[in-house]
């Protein structure tokens, strides 16, 4: 079912190989697992990181070769079962993998595996017969083809300004996207995504976005608004996948280095955003894109309002007007989560800080969506990301209508 130049073939042995990371093309350089081929089914067992914790999300695809006949695959989640840092009270992600086990199509479309089952510490798949060129995969990763598409779509458009504003640490480009018009608009807002190497519907959603705002439909929008996007800030995470990432090859949350601003990628970010709002009008909103997660049954979806007494109470009244405003308009979540104060290191408290203006981090989820017509769960799709991503954008524009 793997490729050959995958597995060591030889019976009656466990061998080790490394699987290609969800977020690395064409190089397998992702999470080193360890394969028993003597287990019916073949079982694939991480061996993550030191850093990495058992309640911490991981990813991985591995590429299948064509096959006439169903085959099972057991994956294992990391053997670490200690909690740590502050959301010690995750829970493993083993309990939600029968829900986040994707294949991905010739066509590039996900399709989530049906055939699952529950085991200790991991999940038994059904791989259906299918051709080559797909991907299992946990999640529904992007990778830096996602990102030079959107780059190059935004650099080939009249209305959109694609600026290279540093690296990161290891050297990966670091962008941003501008569009409207400063001396025009009658306020600034901006979106960001991908701190983290994992949280993959950031840079759908902000594709999304982008694309919108640059077509037709998007005229309107483009004239009121300045619109300034960083569509991935972490790029090394995103083109060497958590060995990019200094949350897991250091224990560094990029997300708590505003205000240390240790980090080049915060510091790009920061200088970028500075230069530009002396250019043009006052920043109205941010939103920081990531995924979530709590338990089996929480969807780790929220938008954050800082709870009273953490921020001023102007700021507190827009942030949880806005999230009502989206939820009452978008299958996304019922939940605000009451969390963040401005004295805390992480992007949304920062823009609060430095412009006065709200911010909120925008927990997206990786394992079930709330339809907001009915109240029915239902599995991720890549289109209900896109489809959050228009809603957000949308949602900005119209709240600040007038």
């Amino acid at each position: 079912m793997c490729k050959p130049s995958m597995i060591n073939q030889e019976k009656d042995s466990t061998t080790r190989f490394t699987v290609q990371d969800s977020w690395v093309t064409p190089d397998p350089l992702g999470p080193e697992m360890e394969v028993d081929l003597r287990h019916e089914p073949v079982r694939l067992q991480y061996r993550s990181p030191g850093k990495l914790q058992g309640n911490s999300w991981y990813a991985f695809s591995a590429d299948l070769e064509a096959t006439s006949e169903p085959h099972e695959v057991e994956i294992l989640w990391p053997e670490l079962r200690s909690s740590s840092g502050e959301y010690a009270d995750n829970h493993s992600f083993a309990d939600v993998l029968d829900r986040v086990m994707f294949l991905s199509e010739r066509n590039g479309h996900w399709q989530r595996l049906e055939q699952t089952t529950r085991i200790p510490d991991g999940v038994r798949v059904v791989i259906p017969p299918g051709p080559s060129d797909r991907r299992l995969a946990v999640g529904m990763p992007v990778d830096m083809d996602d990102l030079n598409a959107l780059l190059a779509h935004a650099d080939d458009s009249e209305h959109a300004r694609v600026e290279r504003i540093g690296t990161a640490a290891l050297g990966t480009p670091i962008h941003a996207v501008v569009v409207g018009d400063a001396a025009r608009a009658e306020g600034t807002l901006v979106i960001s995504a991908g701190q983290h190497y994992s949280e993959w519907a950031g840079l759908r959603m902000v594709d999304e976005m982008i694309r919108f705002l640059l077509g037709e439909q998007g005229e309107l929008l483009r004239k009121r608004f300045r619109w300034i996007f960083y569509p991935w800030i972490n790029t090394d995470a995103l083109a060497l996948g958590c060995h990019g990432d200094p949350l897991y090859t250091q224990d560094l949350n990029l997300n708590r280095d505003w205000g240390p601003f240790e980090r080049p990628e915060t510091r790009a970010v920061r200088d970028h955003l500075t230069r530009e709002m002396t250019r043009g009008p006052k920043l109205v909103h941010l939103l920081d894109l990531h995924m979530g997660w709590h338990s089996r049954d929480t969807c780790g979806a929220g938008m954050t309002v800082p709870e009273e007494g953490n921020a001023p109470q102007a700021l507190i009244d827009v942030q949880m007007a806005f999230a009502n405003y989206v939820m009452e308009r978008a299958d996304y979540t019922d939940f605000v989560w009451r969390h963040g104060a401005l004295d805390r290191p992480n992007f949304a408290s920062w823009i609060g800080r430095c412009f006065g203006a709200p911010a909120q981090t925008v927990e997206i989820s990786r394992h079930r969506w709330r339809m907001r017509a009915d109240g029915r769960w239902v599995s991720p799709s890549p289109e209900l990301e896109r489809a959050l991503g228009r809603a957000l954008l949308l949602g900005l524009a119209a709240f600040y209508e007038g």
